[in-house]
């Protein structure tokens, strides 16, 4: 317990000496007895002119930048489904047609020749059109390395002396300065 006495008591004492410190430091509000107010702080005077550039050099900086292009292709189409179709409907036409001829056992022999010539003539026309080309396209982008203007370096001469400033722009022959003139308080 007496532990936390002796804390609060130290706290009392710091809080009571900062309240101190700030009446030491700002003193008492103005109009109480004996103290007035600060005398008012001197407007700067502000003009512009022009001052003559002596040199603007142009600033790059580096930057990625993404340049997107399309990139296509020729592929072969997918026909595989045409072979199927081929061999199928050659076997059916090449099995009509071979129906056509024989009696009796030649009859299922024919018909099954048919079907089976019918089939490879059908497998051999879809496979011509298996030269069939899509195009394929899709975004590639590259990353590249650019040089970009960032403004200017430039020295002018006011009054007899050389400043140095950045700017965003070229200033051409003068730059606009701001010349501020103000009394230093005694």
């Amino acid at each position: 317990m007496t532990k936390y006495v002796r804390c609060l008591a130290v706290l009392a004492a710091v809080a009571g000496a900062t309240q101190l410190g700030a009446c030491a430091t700002y003193g008492q509000p103005y109009g109480e007895a004996g103290y007035t107010q600060p005398p008012p702080q001197p407007q700067e005077q502000v003009q512009y002119v022009d001052a003559t550039v002596l040199s603007a050099t142009p600033v790059y900086q580096q930057v990625q930048v993404a340049r997107p292009r399309r990139e296509c292709r020729q592929v072969p189409a997918d026909n595989t489904g045409n072979h199927v179709a081929g061999t199928v409907i050659g076997g059916a036409l090449g099995g009509l047609v071979g129906n056509q001829f024989g009696r009796g056992s030649g009859n299922a022999a024919m018909t099954a020749l048919g079907a089976v010539a019918g089939a490879v003539v059908g497998n051999s026309v879809a496979s011509q059109n298996d030269q069939q080309y899509v195009t394929q396209c899709r975004t590639v982008t590259d990353y590249v390395t650019e040089h970009q203007a960032d403004g200017y370096d430039v020295s002018y001469r006011y009054n007899g002396h050389v400043y140095h400033t950045h700017t965003a722009h070229d200033p051409g022959s003068t730059i606009r300065v701001r010349v501020g003139v103000a009394p230093v308080g005694g």
